[in-house]
């Protein structure tokens, strides 16, 4: 175990917040714009919460999100089945808690059997049509980072990912914002990235700072975890090292391009010439 992954101050840490600042600077572009993820090209975050919030959910807006986000793997999607299940929860709702969340995994059965992915995209839709709630993106390297930071609430691993293991993770996600939110670090990211919010403050939030703040501190912890998880696997017998400091470093440069191509693609024609 490694806890410098978590201690401010620490070289790796240093290099994973800054991985994780810079994603979520990568999504959070002004509605209209794109955003470049390598050689894919994707909406904005911020068109996500606007479409979810105002536009019928249609089974290409579906399928775009499943694209977008990964869930496509391995998996077909019944995709007219899958707009009228997320076109039936309830929007902007605050009332959220982890029974939510298994009730929705249940409902998307009928949109593809295997439950594994279900419980990632329960999460992933979730996160993105509640954005009031303390919904936590699940996904293998988030899971991989809380087990390594909480080894005594962890229990052995089974076969898969089971729905008990998804709660474990549920229950351990909130003290691990908490944690961050204590760290003079995480904080600092979190002030440079709030802004981005700016353009849906009174569409999507209604300009109430708290549900800003909290949205953007989630997506934060999110994009960190998914880095420290994805170290941890990469660099298993040495995730605080030099090589993986070097590891880390390619994730930047490779998000400080994307974003840099985005500057430049979302420019106006004057500003290009």
């Amino acid at each position: 175990m490694c806890d410098r992954l978590y201690t401010p101050g620490a070289p790796i840490r240093a290099l994973l917040i800054r991985a994780a600042e810079l994603d979520v600077q990568r999504y959070f572009r002004p509605p209209g714009e794109h955003v470049y993820n390598g050689s894919e090209v994707h909406v904005s975050e911020l068109d996500w919460l606007l479409r979810f919030g105002k536009c019928k959910i249609s089974p290409d807006m579906v399928r775009d999100f499943v694209r977008v986000y990964r869930l496509y793997r391995c998996v077909s999607w019944e995709c007219n089945t899958l707009s009228d299940v997320v076109g039936s929860w309830p929007a902007r709702s605050s009332g959220f808690h982890f029974g939510v969340l298994q009730s929705r995994i249940d409902e998307l059965v009928d949109c593809h059997a295997q439950r594994k992915f279900l419980r990632s995209a329960a999460s992933k839709l979730s996160f993105f049509t509640n954005p009031f709630s303390h919904v936590f993106i699940w996904d293998s390297n988030a899971r991989r980072a809380i087990d390594h930071r909480y080894p005594l609430r962890a229990h052995p691993r089974q076969n898969g990912y089971t729905d008990r293991e998804l709660q474990r993770f549920w229950e351990n996600a909130p003290s691990c914002l908490s944690d961050e939110l204590g760290r003079g670090d995480f904080r600092r990211s979190l002030n440079s990235v709030v802004p981005l919010l700016d353009p849906v403050r009174g569409s999507v939030f209604s300009s109430n700072e708290q549900l800003i703040r909290d949205f953007a501190a989630r997506r934060l912890l999110d994009k960190l975890m998914y880095y420290e998880g994805r170290l941890l696997k990469e660099h298993f017998d040495g995730p605080c090292g030099p090589k993986a400091q070097d590891t880390v470093r390619e994730w930047i440069k490779e998000l400080e391009n994307d974003i840099a191509a985005a500057n430049e693609a979302n420019q106006p024609p004057e500003a290009a010439d």
